[in-house]
């Protein structure tokens, strides 16, 4: 697992009228990141890892936005702040579901 922390303000600095592929700096960290993770194997390549998150703080302490999480495998925006987004508390539950269903599998019996 991976927690990769940006400024929430690198959502913000897309210049329009730039190259068609252009996108803010965090749209740019997404499609880096992206390559990153989704290991769902222990045979996969080991410099995966299962899940990337990216998390978003603000330094402008009038700022209401707190420390937000961007799962790298959705569709972030070209430029702004991503409308679905995970709390911390969301992102270790999260973590522990992916851990629990690689390493210990629920056992399920035929016909129950």
């Amino acid at each position: 697992m991976a927690l990769i922390f940006l400024p929430v303000d690198a959502c913000g600095d897309y210049k329009s009228g730039a190259r068609k592929e252009a996108s803010s700096s965090f749209g740019q960290a997404i499609k880096v990141f992206r390559y990153r993770g989704n290991r769902n194997c222990p045979t996969d390549a080991d410099q995966l890892f299962e899940r990337v998150f990216v998390g978003l703080y603000a330094i402008d302490e009038d700022d209401p936005w707190d420390v937000r999480f961007f799962d790298v495998m959705q569709a972030p925006p070209r430029s702004g702040r991503p409308s679905k987004t995970l709390t911390l508390e969301e992102v270790v539950a999260e973590m522990a579901r992916i851990y629990t269903a690689r390493n210990d599998p629920p056992f399920v019996w035929a016909g129950e």
